[in-house]
């Protein structure tokens, strides 16, 4: 599972890194040893979720996870 989202997770992280900076959510508000590390296995988790959700569609599935 993990490697056929992998291209997923490279092609949607971006965005969420940018909706938490809209929101006000960044890397140097919080302490840095404890933001990047928190920050870096959330959007990982999240984008995984994702591409897991992504790849039960059948036809995005194909397009988007190859």
């Amino acid at each position: 599972m993990m490697a056929k989202s992998t291209f997923f997770v490279y092609m949607i992280h971006p965005f969420f890194i940018e909706k938490l900076n809209l929101l006000g959510i960044k890397v140097i508000a919080f302490p840095v040893a404890l933001s990047i590390p928190v920050m870096s296995i959330g959007i990982f988790a999240v984008c995984m979720f994702l591409g897991h959700l992504v790849s039960r569609i059948p036809v995005i599935g194909k397009i988007v996870l190859f």
